[in-house]
């Protein structure tokens, strides 16, 4: 007792813990770095065409753990040649937070399913 040696259980548990524990505090430090900058210059958006289904890709690869280790599958139906016009820093924290929140709510052994559909020209 008392030297700090881990059994290769122990061991696991704690990575795998440790590892979901990280996933969490990187979204919400750069969920808070985008806010901290707005902050100090104001909301000021600069729009610029985005490929959808790269962004969700990205933000998606953040929670990839907590995804494995909750048996989640994830499917990206959005197509490729989906491009939107909107800030970038803005839409991937707010695709964090959605994901995030998927991650968390969704059961075990679940589904997240992200798809878009063009509308009146628009995606």
């Amino acid at each position: 007792l008392g030297s700090g040696a881990l059994q290769p259980g122990e061991f696991e548990a704690l990575v795998s813990d440790l590892a979901a524990d990280v996933d969490k505090s990187h979204v919400c430090l750069e969920n808070l770095l985008c806010w901290s900058a707005t902050q100090l210059s104001g909301i000021t958006a600069k729009p610029e065409p985005v490929l959808l289904r790269d962004t969700v890709d990205d933000v998606t690869h953040l929670s990839g753990f907590a995804m494995n280790r909750k048996n989640l599958q994830f499917t990206n139906l959005v197509p490729p040649e989906a491009q939107i016009l909107v800030d970038p820093a803005h839409f991937q924290a707010i695709l964090r937070n959605l994901i995030s929140n998927a991650v968390k709510f969704t059961p075990s052994g679940g589904r997240i399913l992200v798809e878009a559909e063009l509308r009146d020209g628009y995606w």
